[in-house]
């Protein structure tokens, strides 16, 4: 069993430049920057400056799947069993649940008792941890075909017979059909970056129904994407064509220029292709420079070019939300 620490430091060490920016128990900026560097009479306490944020364990399986190994111990292709996540302790518990005179409202055994029978586990002293799902594996055998290189599979048959057929793009390594059970076919179109850029979902061989990628272009020049940035509901169905749906990367376009931050759009149909005239919905993300979405607007009727969704968000340098918009109607 593995066990990992997540830490954080909140300890301020004694600066200079300090000792006259102080107004009202603040530190002012202004004073800060004209003080004459006189050192900041503090001591340091010496307690530690990191606390624990969370805490994980895991237990892992044998090489032959019959039961988990001991604490500590490992085996070649050894794959996860369990996790457990430190929930609290019993002091904590303690000194929390308490009535309004102080009291404790659960005495320590009883406490135990009742973390028990809601599935928590105390794996160490007076510590309380709460388990995840467990991994089980069955004897069932799942067969896989591959090509004539030995390199991708283009075959898959599961424990109950279901066949599974992939066609690969050798340029990519990557498959771009799927053929299910069922013989309904699925296909996509992948740019020169290996980026599922369009996406067709037809039915049998033979069977006239679905979208189809004839026509369209995984690659988009310079000139139509700014026409698309320009007018997305005029050259929508143009670059569509009769995909079903589209994926449109503009990462480095506004590199140079820095007009724009990165953005991402998706065209969907909303009815196959074959099934007659569909309305298209247009949506753009924009991203930030750690690759995390920070607004987006969805077109909110086709036959009102100018009217648009927006929604937008914000999140923490560890990637929590800490702010998020209501939809917005705006006009363009």
């Amino acid at each position: 069993m593995q066990t990992g620490y997540m830490v954080s430091s909140s300890h301020v060490s004694p600066g200079r430049c300090l000792e006259g920016a102080i107004t009202d128990s603040r530190y002012d900026f202004e004073e800060l920057a004209a003080n004459d560097c006189k050192s900041l009479n503090q001591k340091d306490t010496g307690r530690s400056s990191l606390k624990i944020e969370r805490c994980t364990r895991g237990g892992t399986l044998g090489r032959y799947l019959d039961g988990p190994l001991p604490k500590g111990k490992l085996q070649q292709f050894s794959v996860q069993w369990q996790s457990y996540q430190l929930f609290a302790t019993t002091k904590l518990l303690v000194a929390v649940l308490t009535d309004p005179s102080g009291g404790a409202l659960l005495p320590p055994v009883t406490l135990a008792q009742e973390l028990g029978k809601r599935g928590h586990v105390e794996l160490g002293p007076d510590e309380w941890w709460a388990p995840s799902t467990r991994n089980l594996f069955g004897d069932d055998n799942l067969r896989q075909k591959r090509d004539r290189f030995g390199l991708l599979i283009i075959e898959n048959v599961d424990a109950m017979g279901n066949k599974t057929m992939f066609g690969n793009d050798y340029a990519r390594l990557r498959p771009t059909l799927i053929t299910d059970a069922n013989g309904n076919r699925a296909q996509t179109a992948l740019n020169p970056l290996g980026r599922r850029v369009g996406v067709a979902v037809m039915g049998k061989k033979g069977e006239p129904v679905g979208d189809s990628l004839d026509k369209f272009s995984a690659d988009l020049t310079e000139d139509q994407l700014q026409q698309f940035f320009g007018n997305q509901l005029g050259t929508a169905e143009e670059l569509l064509q009769y995909a079903g749906r589209q994926t449109i990367y503009g990462s480095g376009w506004f590199g140079q220029e820095k007009v724009s931050p990165a953005f991402q759009a998706e065209l969907v149909r909303d009815t196959h292709y074959k099934d007659g005239p569909a309305q298209i919905s247009i949506s753009l993300t924009y991203f930030s420079g750690n690759d995390r979405a920070t607004q987006g607007v969805r077109l909110s009727k086709e036959d009102q070019a100018n009217e648009w969704q927006l929604y937008s968000a914000l999140a923490s340098d560890k990637g929590h939300a800490v702010k998020e918009s209501a939809i917005l109607q705006a006009n363009t």
